[in-house]
């Protein structure tokens, strides 16, 4: 997760990107919709078409729910799934 006053959808992916990049899986990203983070800025994360998590930029009332001041954008990886990809 990032949260400070410039975190973002984009900050957020390109750690995805460097963590997958590391580990030798390649991924798609396939935009969905989910209560937590904000419409349009969410991508369900596959990998060799395997649904294993999610990316996006945390929704203003989640934050708001949390008392966050700052913006946020997180990943979440089912690792059980991650590590059936690991070669």
């Amino acid at each position: 997760m990032t949260i400070h006053s410039g975190a973002n959808f984009t900050e957020v992916k390109s750690t995805l990107e460097s963590l997958f990049l590391n580990l030798g899986i390649r991924y798609n990203l396939e935009e969905t919709s989910h209560g937590s983070f904000i419409e349009g800025r969410v991508g369900r994360i596959l990998v060799d078409g395997e649904d294993i998590g999610l990316v996006g930029e945390i929704h203003p009332q989640v934050l708001q729910n949390w008392n966050l001041e700052n913006p946020a954008a997180s990943f979440e990886i089912d690792i059980e799934s991650l590590r059936d990809h690991i070669d």
